[in-house]
């Protein structure tokens, strides 16, 4: 019977010992994590502040918001199971231009 306590010790013992590398592992991952997000976002800033300053043209405004219609427009258009889209009439609450 002591033999039967002693064994339920250890293993008790075992366990809390994996619960507490678990838990060292778990934090620093998380740690790890966050500072590569950190880095991740330093670096995608550093890009796009370089990629602005080479000379790059933004779009304008009408670009930005005619491209804004057309996404709108496939995503409310439904799909064939082969990815083409559906044919459908022309809508009649979209103003003609």
């Amino acid at each position: 019977m002591a033999e039967l306590g002693v064994i339920i010790a250890l293993n008790l013992a075992i366990l809390a010992y994996l619960r507490l590398s678990i838990g060292g592992a778990k934090a620093h991952l998380e740690e790890s994590l966050e500072l590569l997000s950190q880095q991740l976002a330093e670096a995608v800033l550093k890009v796009s502040q370089s990629t602005a300053i080479s000379g790059v043209e933004q779009p304008n405004p009408f670009q930005m918001m005619l491209m804004q219609l057309i996404q709108g427009r496939i995503q409310q258009q439904s799909r064939n199971p082969d990815g083409t889209f559906t044919v459908s009439s022309v809508d009649e609450d979209l103003p003609l231009l």
